[in-house]
């Protein structure tokens, strides 16, 4: 159950580490920023829906496997997700190369480590059965 637990707090922190780079970004609205990456007024909705699936769907399906799979198989799929997310926030994070932003500097690094620590102790938990 101690691979769980952390495994659980592995998923719970790039939750929050997702929620903290969307929030980053949003707070220059309180100094009346115009934070618009587009004035076509028409949010890209397959964009959108990416987000909402790697940002909150993802973490939670891997969330609820780490808490209660019991399958060889529920396990690999936990894996197969971890590592996917691993692989989206490496990736995610070559926007500090191409589009610098300070405080994104304090959140990117941190989801790579994160989610790349998070697919580690999901495949041991995986080789573990």
């Amino acid at each position: 159950m101690k691979e769980n637990f952390k495994i659980s707090i592995l998923w719970v922190a790039i939750t929050t580490g997702m929620s903290a780079h969307t929030l980053t970004d949003m707070i220059p609205l309180f100094w009346n920023a115009n934070i618009a990456i587009s004035n076509e007024g028409v949010a890209p909705m397959p964009m959108l829906v990416l987000m909402a699936v790697v940002s909150f769907t993802i973490p939670m399906i891997g969330l609820l496997l780490s808490l209660y799979a019991c399958k060889r198989w529920h396990k690999m799929v936990h894996f197969c997700l971890a590592a996917l997310l691993a692989l989206f926030c490496t990736a995610h994070s070559t926007e500090l190369i191409f589009s610098f932003e300070l405080p994104q500097l304090f959140i990117h690094p941190m989801l790579v480590v994160l989610s790349i620590t998070l697919a580690c102790e999901a495949w041991k938990w995986y080789r573990k059965v």
